[in-house]
């Protein structure tokens, strides 16, 4: 048996380091509010840097940790980090 290091009802944005949870990660802002997370990223594949702005079919960053094809996606608004 195991135990969660940390979920979203006890991570605080402003003490806790999101990269020890999602690793190599992207979060994309949406013009309506809405976030897109993409954790789990391939180790120096992420092609986008911070301000930058993002079109459909654009590649991004290589999906897979350690070998592994894996990717993890949050859809969320400011509201619900907030509460």
């Amino acid at each position: 048996m195991s135990n969660a290091y940390k979920n979203a009802h006890y991570f605080n944005i402003e003490k806790d380091d999101i990269q020890s949870v999602a690793g190599n990660y992207i979060i994309i802002k949406f013009d309506d509010g809405i976030y897109a997370v993409l954790c789990h990223l391939q180790t120096g594949s992420i092609q986008v840097s911070v301000g930058q702005e993002v079109t459909k079919g654009e590649m991004i960053g290589k999906v897979g940790i350690q070998g592994i094809p894996l990717l993890h996606i949050c859809i969320f608004n400011l509201w619900t980090v907030m509460t």
